[in-house]
C-alpha cells in the first residue's frame, strides 16, 4: 500500500491518518529522526526542570528583598506567603516538568522520554486510532503518559487545557504537516479539514492561531520545543506570528542523523523561551510589539556546522535557514572528489560590524590525475620514497595583487598549480577586500608573499579549522603553500563604502614594462585596478598608467594609457563599431552627417569610454553616455581613472539602467553597450547580468536601435548550455548577430544588429571595413590627442587579427522578421 498521500491536502485529513496508523499497526514512524539523533539537545535546555524553577525574581523583588516591612502583621504574611512558595516549588520539583507532546503520531518520543526520566507527558492527536493504539502499547508506563484525542485547530489547546498548564510543548513535524501546501497553489487551497465539511483553508491564518495558542499553555519560562524542516513559507510564518510574542529568546539547532542521504533536507530543533512577566508587565498585550524595544534574538547554536555561535533579529530567521541550507548541502558534498570542479566559500571572523569576509578560498579539484604506478615507472624507486608525502590537498595563499590573475581566479590556472603542486584538490586562499585595505593601511591584515614568520603563521592557525574542513578525507595534514615572491601591490588609493558593492578597493599595482609603455628612468608604470568586496576574484576595471618618477622637480600627473587596453574585449568592441551601416560610418559623402549617439551601460572605472571617446569622438561626433547605479564607483572614476565627463561629448548620469533604457526614445542609438556584471555569484553566467537577457529587456533595447544600430555586451560563461541557450535567445530575436573570440579566454564579444548586414559574412568583408574605418579614424585624430591613441588606430595588424577572431553566427531557430 502506497502510505504517501496524493496530494498535501490530505495531510490535514483525519481519514488519511486513521488509514495511515492502521497500516502502519504497531511499527512506529519517526518523522525528522528520533530521540537519540536529539537528547544531548534537549539536555543541554534543562526540560526536566519545571517552569517555575527556572524564573529569576522580578527586579522590583531583588532590589527590596533584604527590606523589612513596616507592620509585624506584614511581616508575618510574607513569610507564611514565603513558606507556601516554597512548598509550591518543592511540589513541582517532586513532579517534574509537566510536557505537551502535539502531534504524537505513533512515534515512540513520549515513552523513550520517560524510561529517560521524565514524568509527565500528555499526548495529542486528532486520529482516534493511534491514541487507542498507543495508551495500549504503553499501558506499562502508567500514569506518566497520558493520550488524548484532539484536534487543535481553532485554539482547541488553550480551550482544552487551560492558561499556563504546561512547562513543555513539545512539536516534531507536526506544525509542517499542520500547515503544509502546493506550491503551486502558494496562498491558499480549498480542502477537507473534517469528515463533515469541507472550508477553506489559510494556512497563514491557522498558522498564527495554532502558535498563540501554544504560548497560552505555556508556561513563563517554559519551553516550546519545534523540530522542523523550516522551509521557507514556514520560517516566515513564525516570523508573523511571533515577532511581537512574550518570548525571551530563540536558539536554533542544526540537526543531522545517520539515516539522512547527502541530498535530503535536514530538520531543525528550535526551542523558544516564554518571557518571565514582571508584576507590571502582567497587563501588557501578550503579542503587540513594544515601542522602542528590541527585536526578538534568536541564536543559532551551530557546534554541527563547525562554525561560531550566530545571533541575529528574528526578522533575519528566514535568509539565515537558506544560507545554513545552502551551507550544509556544501559540506555533503565537499569531501567528494568531483575533477575539474571549482566552488568557493568565504570566512567571516564574525565580528560586530564586520560584514566582509576576512578570507575567499576557492575550492579546486584537479582533472588530470598520475597513479602512483604511472609516476613508479617514470621515477623508478624515487616513487616509492615520495608516496609517503604525497598530500591529497593542499592550501596556497595567493600574493597580493595577484587576486585577479588567470593563474589563481580561473579553473585552468588552478589546474596548472594543482599539477605542480602534486595534490587532487587545491584551496585557493585570497584575502578579502578590507583585509587587503588593512595590510595596504599598515592595520592588522595579512602580508602574503614576502610576509613575515609570524604573520603566516597566524594565518596558517586562523585558517586551519576552515582548511580541514574542505579537504579531501584520508589526506592527513595540509600543508601551506606561499609563492616565492614579494607582493606586487604598489599603492593603496582608496577603500571607500558603497551601496551597491560592498567596499570598493582601488590600488595600483606593478606591471612588466615594456617598449610600448614608454616608461623609462623618469617615470614607472602600474596597473591601477577597482575591485569590489563582493566579488574579490574579479577585476571591475583596469587601466594602465604612467606616473611620474618620485624625484622628478616639477610636479606631474599620471598619465592614462586608456589605448594599451588591458581587456582585450574594449578592443573587440571598437572593431565590431565597423559592422555599423555605410552611412553611419561616413562612407557615403551625400548621406547627413548626424552625430552618432551611443550608450554604455556600466560605467566602472570609465576606461571603455575614455577608449571609445579617443578613438571615435572626433570621426563619429560622438555622443557617448555612460549610466552606473553605484555614485561611489562614477565619483571613483572620475577620482583615480582619469574619466572626465564633458556634456555633449561624455555624459555620466547616476541610475538603473533597466529604468534609462526604458525612457530612451525608439530608435534612438546608434551603439547600444551592456557592461555589467552578473552579480550572482551561484549562476554560471559571469557576465552580461542576468537581468540584462531577460525577453523582455531584449525586446526593448531592440526597440531603441536605430536601423543598422548594434547591441554590444560581453559574453562570459563556462557553462555550454547556458551560453547555447543566451546565442538561442538572441538569434531568435535579432536579423543579426555575431561574436569576437577573445585571444586568451573563453568569453566572446556578442554584436547583435537590428538589420542584417548583407555585405559582412566572412572575416575578410570585416577585414576590409575595419582597414576603412581605421584610416578615417587616424586621419580624424587632432593633434592634442595621445600618441597612444595615432599608434592604436593606425595598428593595422591588431585590426586584422580582430578580423579573424571574428564570425557570423547562424539563425539557428530563428523566425523571419517578415513572416
Amino acid at each position: 500500500m502506497n502510505l504517501l498521500p496524493s496530494s498535501i491536502e490530505e495531510f490535514r485529513k483525519r481519514s488519511y491518518w486513521n488509514a495511515f496508523f492502521r497500516s502502519r499497526g504497531d511499527r512506529a514512524f519517526e518523522w525528522y529522526g528520533s530521540y537519540s539523533d536529539y537528547k544531548a539537545i534537549l539536555d543541554s535546555l534543562d526540560l526536566r526542570v519545571p517552569a517555575e524553577n527556572k524564573r529569576e525574581k522580578p527586579r522590583e523583588e531583588k532590589e527590596n528583598g533584604g527590606v523589612h516591612g513596616e507592620a509585624q502583621a506584614e511581616s508575618s504574611a510574607g513569610a507564611e506567603q514565603e513558606n507556601g512558595e516554597r512548598e509550591k516549588v518543592e511540589g513541582s520539583q517532586k513532579r517534574g516538568a509537566r510536557i505537551l507532546h502535539v502531534g504524537c503520531g505513533n512515534s515512540e518520543l513520549a515513552a523513550e522520554l520517560v524510561e529517560d526520566g521524565y514524568t509527565s507527558i500528555v499526548n495529542v492527536d486528532f486520529s482516534p486510532v493511534v491514541i487507542s493504539s498507543m495508551r495500549r502499547r504503553f499501558r506499562h508506563l502508567g500514569p506518566s503518559l497520558e493520550w488524548e484525542c484532539l484536534d487543535v485547530r481553532g485554539g482547541a489547546l488553550a480551550k482544552t487545557f487551560g492558561t499556563e498548564a504546561f512547562d513543555v510543548v513539545l512539536d516534531k513535524g507536526f506544525l509542517d504537516a499542520y500547515i503544509s501546501r502546493d506550491q503551486d497553489h502558494a496562498s491558499s487551497s480549498n480542502c477537507e479539514t473534517s469528515e463533515e465539511k469541507t472550508s477553506k483553508w489559510d494556512y497563514r491564518e491557522e498558522a498564527q492561531v495554532y502558535l498563540h495558542s501554544v504560548l497560552k499553555v505555556l508556561k513563563p519560562g517554559g519551553v516550546y520545543i519545534l523540530i522542523t524542516l523550516a522551509q521557507d513559507y514556514l520560517a516566515k510564518e513564525l516570523v508573523r506570528s511571533l515577532h511581537a510574542a512574550p518570548l525571551a529568546n530563540v536558539k536554533i539547532y542544526p540537526l543531522s542523523h545517520q539515516s539522512s542521504a547527502p541530498s535530503s533536507p535536514l530538520p531543525y530543533l528550535l526551542a523558544f523561551t516564554k518571557r518571565c512577566f514582571s508584576a507590571s508587565e502582567e497587563s501588557a498585550p501578550a503579542s503587540r510589539p513594544v515601542k522602542g524595544q528590541a527585536p526578538l534574538a534568536c541564536t543559532v547554536v551551530a557546534k554541527s556546522l563547525g562554525t561560531a555561535n550566530e545571533t541575529f533579529a528574528i526578522w533575519e530567521l528566514p535568509k539565515r535557514i537558506v544560507a545554513i541550507n545552502k551551507w550544509r548541502f556544501f559540506q555533503s558534498a565537499i569531501h567528494h572528489y568531483q575533477p575539474g570542479s571549482r566552488s568557493t566559500v568565504s570566512v567571516h571572523r564574525q565580528k560586530q560590524g564586520d560584514d566582509g569576509a576576512a578570507y575567499s578560498i576557492a575550492v579546486y579539484d584537479r582533472v588530470s590525475q598520475e597513479t602512483v604506478e604511472e609516476k613508479k615507472k617514470k621515477n623508478g624507486k624515487k616513487a616509492d620514497k615520495k608516496r609517503a608525502t604525497l598530500h591529497q590537498t593542499a592550501a596556497l595563499l595567493v600574493p597580493l595583487g595577484q587576486e585577479c590573475s588567470w593563474l589563481y581566479a580561473t579553473p585552468e590556472g588552478n589546474e596548472e598549480l594543482a599539477c605542480q603542486a602534486g595534490v587532487s584538490r587545491l584551496l585557493v586562499v585570497t584575502a578579502g577586500v578590507d583585509n587587503l585595505h588593512a595590510s595596504a593601511s599598515g592595520r592588522d591584515g595579512p602580508c602574503i608573499g614576502g610576509q613575515k614568520a609570524s604573520v603566516f603563521e597566524a594565518m596558517k592557525e586562523e585558517l586551519a579549522p576552515y582548511l580541514a574542513d574542505l579537504a579531501l578525507p584520508g589526506g592527513g595534514d595540509i600543508p601551506v603553500l606561499v609563492v616565492s615572491e614579494e607582493t606586487s601591490v604598489h599603492a593603496e588609493l582608496a577603500c571607500v563604502r558603497s551601496p551597491f558593492a560592498g567596499w570598493v578597493l582601488v590600488r595600483d599595482v606593478d606591471c612588466e614594462e615594456d617598449a610600448e609603455s614608454g616608461a623609462g628612468e623618469h617615470s614607472s608604470c602600474v596597473l591601477r585596478q577597482m575591485i569590489f568586496s563582493c566579488n574579490p576574484q574579479a577585476v571591475q576595471s583596469e587601466v594602465k598608467v604612467r606616473l611620474p618618477a618620485g624625484d622628478s622637480q616639477a610636479p606631474q600627473s599620471p598619465e592614462f594609457l586608456f589605448c594599451q587596453s588591458t581587456c582585450a574585449y574594449h578592443l573587440a568592441i571598437a572593431a565590431a563599431f565597423a559592422l555599423l551601416p555605410d552611412e553611419a560610418l561616413r562612407w557615403d559623402s551625400l548621406a547627413e552627417q548626424r552625430p552618432l549617439t551611443a550608450t554604455l551601460l556600466g560605467l566602472g572605472g570609465g576606461v571603455l569610454a575614455r577608449l571609445l571617446s579617443c578613438l571615435f569622438g572626433a570621426y563619429f561626433d560622438m555622443r557617448l553616455v555612460c549610466v552606473d547605479l553605484d555614485p561611489v564607483v562614477v565619483q571613483l572614476a572620475t577620482q583615480f581613472f582619469g574619466f572626465q565627463a564633458s556634456p555633449p561629448a561624455v555624459s555620466a548620469v547616476v541610475d538603473d539602467a533597466l529604468s534609462f533604457v526604458g525612457g530612451l526614445e525608439t530608435s534612438s542609438q546608434d551603439v547600444l553597450i551592456v557592461d555589467i556584471n552578473n552579480a550572482s555569484s551561484s549562476s554560471s553566467l559571469t557576465c552580461p547580468s542576468e537581468a540584462m537577457l531577460q525577453q523582455s529587456v531584449l525586446e526593448t533595447m531592440q526597440a531603441k536601435l536605430k536601423p543598422g544600430g548594434l547591441l554590444l555586451f560581453n559574453l562570459l560563461s563556462r557553462c555550454p548550455h547556458t551560453k547555447a541557450q543566451i546565442l538561442e535567445r538572441l538569434t531568435a530575436l535579432f536579423p543579426f548577430v555575431s561574436a569576437f573570440s577573445m585571444p586568451a579566454d573563453v568569453n566572446e564579444l556578442i554584436v547583435c544588429g537590428s538589420t542584417p548586414a548583407s555585405d559582412v559574412s566572412t572575416s575578410e568583408d570585416l577585414q576590409s571595413r575595419l582597414h576603412i574605418l581605421f584610416s578615417g579614424v587616424g586621419e580624424s585624430l587632432s593633434p592634442s590627442v595621445s600618441m597612444e591613441a595615432r599608434k592604436l588606430a593606425q595598428d593595422a595588424a591588431s585590426w586584422v587579427r580582430w578580423s579573424s577572431r571574428w564570425k557570423r553566427l547562424s539563425a539557428g531557430k530563428r523566425e523571419d522578421p517578415a513572416a
